[in-house]
């Protein structure tokens, strides 16, 4: 697997993308993260700029996985399941 984008709506010294990946690769190996949610959609009510960004990345033909924390979209992680570079 192998994460090629992430968007992140929290400062850096809130949380970093490493801590924004090690959260999405904890979650893909069925580790939980009391802190976070993750998803692989889009909860409802959320802004058009974020459903904008994931129809970006599932366009470029990537999955997208969804971190939530405090019931708010904090970051969308792209991906591939089997690296092809």
């Amino acid at each position: 697997m192998k994460v090629l984008d992430i968007f992140s709506w929290l400062p850096a010294e809130e949380v970093s993308l490493e801590e924004v990946k090690s959260v999405f690769m904890n979650y893909k190996n069925g580790i939980e993260i009391d802190e976070y949610v993750v998803l692989e959609d889009l909860p409802e009510n959320v802004s058009e700029y974020i459903v904008e960004c994931m129809e970006g990345l599932k366009h470029e033909g990537k999955k997208v996985t969804t971190l939530i924390k405090e019931d708010k979209v904090v970051a969308l992680v792209g991906y591939q399941d089997k690296e092809i570079f």
